[in-house]
């Protein structure tokens, strides 16, 4: 069956049937997501941040880092197992993750965001822009 469809088509198909999964997630909770992000608009740190997203909205630093990055992409930046694999590999103080399907703690997400926040000052670009690099960095090396 794989072969007659086509891997291409086979995520096609999943995107799909998840997207539906979570369109449907994000109807039944509209009011908590939306009372999640109105929360974060009034915190002014990072670790309120992050923690006004992650608790009891079932997000993990991860969504939080893209909807602070959709957000404020000056300030911050997508947390991708490839941007933390990237950093290691150019040899940054960072606990070695393997991809397992787990998620980041909050306290990675920030050393994430120190680490991204310096290099960003380095090359001049926006913190977005340098996790972005990060990623590409690492994914073309698979």
């Amino acid at each position: 069956m794989v072969n007659v469809l086509g891997l291409n088509m086979i995520y096609y198909i999943i995107a799909w049937k998840r997207l539906h999964a979570l369109r449907k997630w994000i109807t039944e909770n509209e009011r908590e997501l939306e009372r999640h992000l109105n929360k974060i608009l009034k915190v002014e740190d990072d670790e309120g941040r992050i923690e006004s997203l992650c608790s009891g909205s079932g997000f993990g630093p991860v969504l939080a880092s893209a909807i602070l990055t959709l957000t404020w992409p000056e300030e911050y930046g997508f947390l991708d197992y490839h941007s933390w694999k990237a950093l290691r590999s150019l040899g940054f103080d960072l606990t070695r993750r393997q991809f397992n399907g787990g998620s980041f703690s909050i306290q990675e997400y920030l050393r994430f965001l120190e680490i991204t926040r310096w290099l960003s000052k380095q090359v001049d670009s926006s913190l977005a822009r340098v996790a972005d690099a990060l990623y590409a960095f690492d994914y073309r090396k698979l």
